[in-house]
């Protein structure tokens, strides 16, 4: 499958970023073992994302139980994508 084959590369091209960036590599360090499914409506396929080992694995298996899900559509994923979730901590202080 198209998609299948196109999982490596980006979960390759999220490791050098993770693996040039200290601050990354911690975040990702502290989620070992954890998951986080994302489906994206109408496309007919989900991503599974895990951490092992200090790296970021991504899969379509839809067995695979996750941590958590995020489900939406193309719009409102993107939209996700640019919160500053910093500003939200300042805006209640």
């Amino acid at each position: 499958m198209l998609f299948e084959s196109l999982l490596s590369p980006v979960a390759s091209a999220i490791n050098r970023g993770i693996d040039d960036n200290d601050e990354a590599q911690n975040l990702c360090d502290a989620l070992e073992g954890r998951s986080l499914r994302i489906a994206a409506k109408p496309l007919p396929f989900s991503v599974l994302i895990s951490a092992t080992d200090g790296m970021v694995e991504l899969s379509s298996d839809t067995q695979q139980p996750a941590d958590a899900e995020i489900t939406g559509t193309l719009i409102e994923l993107n939209r996700l994508m640019f919160i500053d979730n910093q500003e939200i901590g300042r805006a209640h202080v």
